[in-house]
């Protein structure tokens, strides 16, 4: 039998209760995965994260930011978003929300966020699947948050000029994401520390922080051709 620690942590941090109880309850199938910590504020986030160091944080985007009813502060995402993925980047961040702006998910992406979910969408419906995507390096995002993201066709060319070497390493990570550094390396047959010297570089070359935003960004930019399906997943070319 496996243990809690064994398992795939998950915290979940939703001013709503249902929420709370629709996900557990999607859960509950999952014998490898377990709910060590809830929240209901933006202030929750952190401490939660810090003290149980979970594999995937199960976010709202708009909730107060103290349970203190006479401040009405809000959560404010982006800067959170920055600092997790700077300081947390063990943790794998799942959106779910009521809303859509293209602003906000282009941010939320560039800020390392693997998943977009809408609440009322039927990928929402299936969480674990969610989970199981992410920890596999891959990313999954609602229809509509797809159509924001990725409603700029390429024509072939991209404003990032990369080398030979750079791109290949690029469509090797976006077609292969759940491979580790050593993988890559491995396959692309080069040292570990020439790869992670080439992914700084690229990461510089493309404003993005880590190898999750480097996916996104480079199928916007069609470095690796790609669509969606009729659930809006993207699917390689």
């Amino acid at each position: 039998m496996e243990t809690d620690k064994e398992k795939i942590k998950i915290v979940i941090v939703d001013d709503h209760a249902l929420i709370h109880t629709a996900l557990k309850n999607v859960l509950t199938d999952r014998e490898d995965m377990v709910v060590v910590g809830e929240g209901w504020y933006g202030e929750d986030v952190f401490q939660l994260v810090e003290e149980l160091n979970p594999d995937i944080l199960l976010l709202d985007l708009r909730m107060p930011q103290y349970a203190d009813d006479s401040c009405d502060e809000r959560f404010n995402v982006i800067p959170a978003l920055e600092k997790l993925n700077t300081d947390y980047p063990q943790t794998a961040v799942i959106i779910l929300s009521q809303h859509v702006n293209h602003a906000f998910a282009q941010a939320a992406v560039e800020h390392g966020v693997h998943s977009y979910l809408l609440k009322d969408d039927e990928l929402s419906l299936n969480i674990p699947e969610a989970i199981d995507t992410v920890l596999a390096g891959r990313t999954l995002f609602s229809r509509e948050i797809n159509e924001l993201l990725f409603n700029n066709p390429s024509n072939g060319e991209t404003p990032f000029k990369l080398k030979k070497r750079q791109l290949e390493i690029v469509q090797a990570l976006v077609r292969s994401p759940e491979k580790s550094n050593a993988e890559l390396a491995a396959y692309l047959h080069i040292a570990e520390s020439t790869l992670k010297g080439h992914f700084s570089n690229i990461f510089a070359s493309m404003g993005v922080p880590n190898r999750s935003a480097l996916v996104v960004r480079s199928l916007q930019v069609g470095i690796v051709p790609s669509h969606t399906d009729d659930s809006g997943r993207i699917i390689l070319n």
